[in-house]
């Protein structure tokens, strides 16, 4: 090789260096900038993983409370109703229920269809002229026995 082609050479290698050293610098801001990214972007992974996982106790907790209504309890009247008619040994109408209690109509009523709605009691035949006999369901038995109240 000749010294002009050493000379070319070695300029082109003092070129080439220039722009590598910039492209390497460049290089490496980037790659700070993307760790630092990264590590952000791990956090908050990090944070949303804990919402899920909160959130999934919550779900679980309010799915159990949707299939054992009862877990809340009930109120007093309708606890007494419930033990009324768990209890009875006849036929038992809402109007015994309601007028053993002393409870106006309407509150009776609202307790009667709050208790129907949890599936704690339900009819099982009825008279003309007496109306529906009502009798407690194994999950509102179950109630009671949870409750203390058999």
């Amino acid at each position: 090789m000749s010294a002009t082609d050493t000379a070319k050479e070695l300029l082109r290698m003092a070129t080439t260096a220039g722009i590598t050293k910039d492209v390497i610098d460049l290089m490496e801001k980037k790659l700070t900038l993307l760790t630092g990214e990264l590590d952000a972007s791990q956090r908050k992974v990090a944070g949303l993983e804990q919402t899920v996982t909160r959130l999934e106790i919550e779900n679980s907790q309010l799915r159990s409370q949707l299939r054992n209504p009862q877990a809340d309890g009930l109120d007093e009247i309708a606890s007494k109703m419930l033990v009324m008619i768990a209890n009875s040994t006849d036929r038992i109408t809402k109007r015994d229920v309601i007028g053993e209690l002393r409870l106006p109509q309407a509150k009776g009523d609202y307790h009667f269809v709050q208790l129907i709605k949890l599936k704690f009691i339900q009819s099982f035949s009825g008279q003309i002229g007496v109306g529906a006999f009502y009798d407690a369901t194994p999950a509102g038995r179950e109630y009671l026995a949870q409750a203390g109240l058999l």
